[in-house]
């Protein structure tokens, strides 16, 4: 055998070797960094800054007592520590660069961007949520074909509310667990509903009048709400007729003893006339359906559902003229109140950074935000092109 036929023989042993053993090599780096990734998100995001009030995992975080050295004495009281020594005090990183730097974190509590507790007068679902709101921010929002993820097709249209006529307009039940179905429109006279959803009405009316006793920009607003006295009960019908019932318990106390003695009567003439001989006679004959029950995707008859269009007439807004839009349609998130102002400026997209648990859980917040610093980023992008065009050795400048 030659020397050179020997040489290449070798090489592409070598290679076939190579090539044999790289997908082994690089599989096993994958399982390596999979399973150092599960290691670190074991445990979850249970360690709490003190500055921010975030929630991080182990490895964002460091102890607070460590590191606290190496800041300033203006910015400590920003860092919130525990005076309790056996208690540990995390800080994340981000806090951690800024506080080194001597300047207030964006995200500290210190500068109002956190969000309130939320009262029980507000644990609300989405439909009731807007039904009580001063905005209702329209929009789009489509369920993509895989994934179980949602899309915002169009814009965000900021309209104002009447939350005086859906009070006037919800049936007052005497129960507080009693729901009723709703359609809520844009008009009255479109068969299409934006959401269709079984509410309680008490749960809106106790909202509604939660957030105008005690939230500055309802009161702001003038709204006024008619509530009807505790000893009436105002319903609708299918015809949008109003009509009250007296809830007197002398009256209702003797409409109960009617109701007992015509029960008692009957079920006595029903125990007299039962017999253990199945009659044939009056059953159906062929097959029957054993559930009798509608289908339960089918959409809700108009005449059966209320249907209430608070935004119909109304002008709308836009998203940076109204600058309270964004506390008065989500409130629920945040409770009706604004983010109180203070010296240091803070950019829009470091306000959407701010996590809570009732942001994951609100659609709406996330897309509406998504399609604000959308504009934002486009109007800025305009005014630096605008500045930069010149035309006869001049500037053209426009404030958009």
């Amino acid at each position: 055998m030659k020397p050179g036929c020997a040489t290449r023989k070798r090489q592409a042993n070598d290679d076939e070797n190579f090539n044999c053993k790289a997908p082994r090599t690089h599989a096993s780096m994958e399982d390596t960094i999979m399973q150092n990734f599960h290691n670190i998100i074991q445990n979850g995001p249970t360690f709490l800054c003190s500055c921010c009030d975030q929630l991080w995992y182990k490895k964002r975080v460091q102890n607070a007592r460590n590191c606290v050295s190496n800041f300033s004495t203006t910015v400590v009281p920003f860092a919130r520590l525990n005076n309790n020594s056996s208690i540990d005090t995390w800080l994340c990183r981000i806090c951690i660069k800024y506080l080194k730097l001597g300047e207030l974190p964006p995200y500290s509590i210190a500068n109002g961007v956190h969000f309130w507790p939320q009262p029980k007068e507000l644990e609300l679902y989405p439909l009731e949520e807007r039904l009580a709101a001063l905005r209702v921010p329209f929009m789009q929002i489509r369920e993509l074909p895989r994934g179980g993820q949602y899309s915002l097709k169009g814009n965000v249209v900021n309209v104002p509310s009447d939350v005086s006529s859906v009070v006037t307009s919800l049936p007052r039940t005497v129960d507080d667990l009693q729901t009723i179905a709703l359609k809520f429109k844009r008009k009255l006279e479109y068969k299409h509903s934006v959401m269709d959803q079984n509410v309680k009405p008490n749960k809106v009316i106790q909202a509604a009048k939660w957030l105008v006793d005690n939230i500055p920009l309802y009161k702001a607003e003038g709204i006024t709400l008619n509530v009807v006295s505790p000893g009436k009960t105002v319903f609708k019908n299918s015809q949008g007729l109003a009509f009250q019932e007296n809830n007197d318990p002398s009256t209702q106390s003797t409409h109960d003893d009617t109701v007992d003695d015509n029960h008692d009567s009957g079920m006595r003439e029903s125990i007299e006339n039962w017999t253990e001989t199945p009659n044939y006679d009056n059953r159906a004959a062929g097959q029957l359906d054993t559930m009798l029950t509608p289908d339960f995707n089918e959409d809700v008859d108009n005449s059966i559902a209320l249907c209430l269009a608070p935004c119909e007439g109304q002008k709308p807004l836009g998203l940076f003229q109204d600058v309270n839009s964004e506390c008065l349609a989500l409130s629920t998130l945040f409770c009706g109140k604004t983010r109180p102002a203070n010296e240091r400026k803070i950019h829009y997209s470091d306000i959407c950074k701010v996590k809570d648990p009732r942001v994951a859980m609100s659609v709406s917040n996330i897309f509406y935000k998504v399609k604000k610093l959308q504009i934002q980023h486009i109007q800025q992008q305009v005014q630096l092109s605008i500045r930069k065009c010149k035309r006869d050795s001049k500037n053209l400048l426009l404030g958009i």
